[in-house]
């Protein structure tokens, strides 16, 4: 199939096309486009369209551009097992930096420079379930060459954090550091979390100590919001005692 065509008749057929045009916030229309496979995930991020499908093909696809479309094989040569599939896929804000954590735990990350993704080795025995990521206006540009600080989530219930920090050298390690920062009693997996900074008036986000409130969310009730943590993104997290003198029942917010 020649991507590049198909997606051409896609951006002339679809409400891209005549964006300004449309007075109301949100619009459906269908669009003539046939995959090979079916669908597995579907997600837009700053006008960055990623689709993976069954066989665990990705296809990145540019939405401002109608340059073609990308197809990237996630695990190609990198598969550990023929059984070994694609189980989440996690794409930050910015559309820039990609994830995807495979059923033999292992976590493969994309940078939106480079058509292969490389097997974050560190994070090998651990499958991957959230992934938060916290990147501000402020900081946008800074997320060309790092992730910033993230929270991954884990099915055993821990929260790690990491800088992810892409490099063009294969073998070099994108990881800067991982941290263990919380662990659920009843190893519960963790389904999602989400962070935002906490800004004081007339304090200045780029210096000095950053101050969060985070949200983790289980597979029952009993989700927690942590406030007032640190976050310190040469040296770790710094709020062990934190998480257990901030948290909260979900029945408390």
């Amino acid at each position: 199939m020649n991507w590049t065509e198909e997606f051409n008749k896609l951006s002339v057929d679809s409400p891209y096309a005549e964006a300004k045009s449309f007075k109301d916030i949100f619009s459906l229309d269908p669009i003539h486009f046939n995959f090979p496979h079916k669908l597995k995930q579907v997600k837009v991020c700053n006008q960055i369209l990623y689709v993976l499908l069954i066989n665990d093909l990705l296809l990145r696809i540019d939405l401002t551009k109608t340059s073609g479309i990308e197809e990237i094989d996630i695990l190609s040569s990198k598969r550990t097992s023929y059984t070994e599939r694609i189980l989440n896929m996690f794409i930050d804000p910015t559309g820039r930096h990609a994830f995807f954590a495979s059923s033999t735990q292992e976590l493969y990350y994309l940078n939106m420079r480079h058509q292969k993704p490389k097997n974050l080795s560190k994070w090998k025995g651990m499958i991957v379930t959230a992934i938060a990521f916290g990147p501000t206006p402020l900081e946008i540009d800074e997320l060309e060459g790092s992730t910033l600080e993230l929270l991954v989530g884990t099915n055993t219930g821990a929260i790690i954090e990491t800088v992810i920090e892409p490099t063009d050298e294969y073998f070099r390690r994108e990881e800067k550091y991982l941290k263990q920062v919380y662990q659920h009693e009843e190893e519960k997996p963790i389904l999602n979390i989400h962070y935002e900074y906490i800004v004081p008036k007339g304090s200045n986000t780029r210096s000095g100590p950053r101050l969060y409130w985070i949200a983790i969310s289980f597979p029952s009730s009993s989700n927690i919001l942590f406030d007032k943590v640190f976050l310190n993104g040469t040296q770790g997290m710094v709020l062990e005692a934190k998480y257990n003198s901030g948290a909260r029942n979900s029945n408390e917010w």
